[in-house]
């Protein structure tokens, strides 16, 4: 199946949105844990900034992909 390079950005785009839930789910978590295993703590930050990295990436591709053919 072929996709022009709008249908691309805005599969990136939820594909970010995807990792924002992740995102907020393990922050609460590790809200709660606050005080808690530190061992648990360490593995959820290391998943937090794994899905950071992996949105910005995400972000940066699909903008672009979005502004591809504008001019520049």
């Amino acid at each position: 199946m072929r996709k022009s390079i709008c249908e691309l950005s805005e599969e990136y785009f939820d594909g970010a949105a995807i990792l924002d839930e992740l995102i907020e789910k393990y922050r609460r978590k590790l809200s709660l844990l606050r005080g808690g295993s530190r061992t648990e703590v360490k593995r959820i930050e290391g998943l937090l900034r794994y899905y950071y990295s992996q949105r910005n990436d995400m972000l940066d591709t699909a903008h672009y992909l979005k502004n591809y053919y504008k001019a520049g």
